[in-house]
């Protein structure tokens, strides 16, 4: 979903544009269950039966290579682009969907317990690790302790109030 072109613009869009009453953290709560019902939307009109829509916009692309190889024109080589960038898009979807998918299955079956698994595990374990934060200062905070204390300190002044919404008139 991170990659297509149009995701980050709906989202922000549909961000500002939800407007609730309550603390910060209500607010957040209730956005975030909208935004839900918005990315799966997307998702469906996007990415579902990826595998044959991949196959589709494969077969499309290759009979728009014919096109300009058999009749070059601006009009050809435009349509060409477009079945590209279309089969791409997709293609990575795919990819990204396997990988997560291989990840998930490899993760629940485990590998028997082999040096290779757990090396696995840890490089997981490290790459997923906060070693550092940069606050709003350009500080950088390098103590777990004062990263812990720092998170908190963010998210309590985030959440913390009251807010009420704004209506802008057009």
């Amino acid at each position: 979903l991170n990659n297509h072109p149009d995701f980050a613009e709906i989202i922000k869009g549909c961000w500002s544009g939800l407007n609730f009453e309550g603390s910060r953290q209500l607010v957040i709560s209730k956005k975030l269950k909208e935004l839900k019902n918005i990315i799966r939307t997307f998702s469906n009109e996007n990415f579902s039966n990826l595998e044959l829509r991949v196959a589709e916009a494969f077969d499309n692309l290759i009979s728009c290579q014919q096109v300009s190889l058999n009749s070059p024109s601006p009009a050809a080589a435009a349509a060409e682009e477009v079945a590209h960038r279309k089969w791409s898009t997709l293609a990575k979807a795919e990819d990204s969907f396997l990988c997560q998918r291989s990840r998930i299955q490899w993760t629940s079956e485990g590998d028997a317990n082999t040096a290779f698994y757990h090396r696995a595990i840890k490089s997981r374990r490290d790459q997923n690790q906060i070693d550092l934060l940069i606050d709003e200062d350009g500080s950088v905070i390098h103590s777990l302790d004062a990263i812990k204390d720092h998170v908190v300190s963010y998210f309590k002044n985030l959440l913390g109030g009251v807010v009420t919404p704004t209506t802008s008139s057009p």
